[in-house]
């Protein structure tokens, strides 16, 4: 009689049919021992795998570690809101505040924490170390425990499906060096945090595997527990792990209508289970999204512009090792920006995937895995096809559905790779382990050449960039902003939300929230509901506010934003209790401040000149003297494109 598998969580684990479980018949040698070749327990190879993924964790982000207090793995921008973000709920925490609400930025409403990337979950989790040490390294150990943890956790998903160790733990490599992790490392920290996503679909497995239903309450109470962390860490990923298991699981139903039938009551049981504990674990971060201040109304970012270009599944983005400047002209044109241009699988490993899944399409985790990567890939393509930078418009594809969902109209289509990465790695994963570790000495140097030929290309830029501009020592420990008062408001400069503009966010990590920020680079609802970058403040005043700052920052001046620019800007600085101006370097990597017309503009506001303290430029301000004061030496002049009226 032969052996009989379903989607089980660890190799071997033959079920009948009774037991529950969806069977097929197995493909030969599954259930054998691996004899000799099993050289170490699973134990043993599991902390080994984990040991190897911290090696490779370290030697990717290198760069950074050599000064890691100062120099961040990537590139600036992002990771600067990052940092504020990892040191913001250890203070919040520690003072007494309400950790989802974050007053000390765009005042006077603050910015509700749950429409933006944050990451509460590791934020509290790197506590000690962001207190300790700061939080640039405190980001850095989180992007490379973000490494270990998701290859770890592919591992132990992977495990359970091949006969050794080795074939998982260089599956769970693929992972880390494709074209998703590749990208994300260079700005995105939350997105990296994928492994309580891994270890759901791990879960899921068990449970429909036939011993699950037996007890199905535990692996339910896994599932939630696991959403809820996944929630913490990163709500988008966690909206993508749905959609994707959703698509398998239609899949499934079809294929397998009567076996669902047989099983509805155990299922309907474990997603109770499931539901019942991620609400109770997430309701409060949940209630305070949808229900508190500053909530988000509408989609954050454009729909249909974060897409995956047909041309990127087999050309690579911009952080693949091999990018000729041919493909890079021709990849120049897609939409979205080059880090969500990470959809590359390359014809070989198209090739390799296709040839697994034919070859062991009896195979029903073979069947689930092929369909959770080929979904992935059509979502990642988002609502309408789009080759080489040109939407076509006449052909929708199924992404309009996410369009029309609440929550989910928030996915950004292109970052679906990550599920693609993960079917990729895993077919990947079954090749080297029945034909390369345990198939026949004939067959094993082709397979060698396919499989080295598959993943060459994905390779990544190696070790990654690494950044660090200098902090203004005013900010640092023992700096002169240590002579404000505590949450003394401040307008900071530069001014806004922007690559160019993250710097303060940084800045006032650093200074341990010395000072409460105008403005700050945060996702928030503007007057209307919808989403607004930078000031949370609403009305005319703001409006011509915001745009001489920003008119002023674009080397042109206000005088059609408004006629009375001095004016306006002190009525708000005075609306919002403002008593210090602080300008620091407006590039990346500046060591001292770009002086000329913002200079002369917060003079004039101020009522004084500033003086040079540590590389900034600092005003004191008060309504008093600035009242006394008259506007000369600031002169309106050019126009600018952000208009305004009185």
């Amino acid at each position: 009689m032969s052996a009989q598998v379903v989607l089980a969580p660890e190799a071997g684990a033959g079920l009948s049919p009774e037991a529950g479980g969806v069977s097929l018949p197995a493909p030969p040698g599954l259930h054998k021992g691996s004899g000799a070749r099993r050289i170490v327990s699973r134990g043993n190879a599991g902390l080994l795998a984990f040991v190897g993924y911290v090696s490779v964790g370290v030697v990717l982000t290198a760069r950074a570690w050599s000064d890691p207090k100062r120099r961040w793995v990537g590139q600036p921008g992002d990771p600067m809101k990052f940092m504020q973000f990892l040191a913001w709920y250890p203070f919040a925490l520690g003072h007494g505040l309400n950790p989802l609400l974050d007053t000390f930025v765009n005042l006077p409403r603050g910015s509700n924490m749950m429409w933006d990337t944050t990451m509460p979950f590791v934020a509290v989790a790197l506590w000690p170390v962001t207190v300790a040490f700061g939080p640039i390294l405190a980001y850095n150990v989180a992007l490379t425990g973000a490494l270990v943890l998701d290859g770890w956790c592919s591992y132990l998903w992977l495990r359970g499906h091949v006969r050794s160790a080795g074939p998982a733990w260089l599956a769970g490599l693929a992972v880390l060096l494709g074209p998703y992790v590749s990208a994300r490392l260079h700005g995105h920290l939350n997105l990296l945090y994928f492994f309580p996503a891994v270890l759901i679909v791990r879960e899921v497995e068990r449970l429909v595997s036939g011993r699950g239903f037996a007890g199905w309450r535990w692996p339910g109470l896994r599932i939630g527990a696991l959403a809820v962390v996944q929630l913490l860490c990163c709500e988008e990923v966690l909206a993508l792990a749905a959609v994707v298991l959703a698509t398998v699981g239609v899949v499934l139903v079809l294929r397998h209508t009567e076996w669902v039938t047989r099983n509805v009551v155990a299922l309907g049981r474990a997603a109770a289970a499931a539901g019942v504990t991620f609400l109770v674990g997430a309701s409060l971060p949940l209630l305070y999204q949808f229900f508190g201040p500053g909530r988000v109304v509408g989609p954050i970012q454009p729909p249909n512009f974060y897409v995956t270009d047909l041309e990127n599944f087999v050309l690579p983005g911009p952080f693949g090792a091999f990018m000729p400047h041919s493909v890079a002209v021709v990849t120049s044109v897609w939409t979205g920006y080059g880090i969500e241009s990470d959809g590359y699988i390359g014809v070989p490993l198209l090739l390799l995937s296709i040839f697994v899944v034919m070859r062991w399409r009896r195979d029903p985790w073979v069947v689930a895995v092929g369909v959770a990567t080929l979904g992935a890939a059509v979502w990642s393509l988002g609502p309408y096809l789009h080759i080489g930078g040109r939407t076509y418009a006449q052909i929708p594809l199924p992404g309009r559905l996410l369009e029309v969902l609440p929550v989910l109209d928030n996915v950004l289509p292109a970052r679906f790779a990550l599920f693609m990465d993960l079917g990729l790695a895993a077919l990947l994963g079954l090749f080297l382990d029945r034909i390369v570790f345990n198939g026949r000495n004939g067959r094993r140097t082709a397979a060698v050449v396919a499989a080295v030929a598959a993943c060459a290309p994905l390779a990544p830029q190696f070790p990654v960039a690494a950044t660090g501009p200098d902090t203004p020592r005013y900010f640092l420990p023992g700096g002169d902003v240590r002579s404000l008062s505590e949450g003394t408001v401040a307008l900071v400069v530069p001014y806004g939300d922007d690559e160019q503009t993250m710097g303060p966010m940084l800045w006032q990590a650093m200074a341990g929230f010395r000072f409460r920020m105008v403005s700050g680079a945060m996702i928030n609802a503007g007057w209307h509901g919808y989403r607004a970058f930078g000031s949370a403040l609403s009305g005319p005043l703001n409006a011509r506010f915001d745009c001489t700052m920003w008119a002023l920052q674009e080397h042109a001046v206000a005088s059609t934003c408004t006629r009375r620019p001095v004016t306006v800007a002190r009525s708000k600085l005075d609306e919002l209790g403002v008593h210090a101006i602080i300008m620091g370097p407006t590039g990346y990597g500046s060591e001292s401040v770009q002086r000329g017309r913002m200079e002369r503009f917060l003079s004039s506001v101020a009522g004084g000149a500033p003086r040079y303290d540590e590389g900034v430029l600092v005003w004191r301000y008060s309504p008093e003297r600035a009242l006394n004061t008259s506007q000369g030496g600031y002169v309106a002049g050019q126009r600018v494109g952000r208009q305004r009226q009185d």
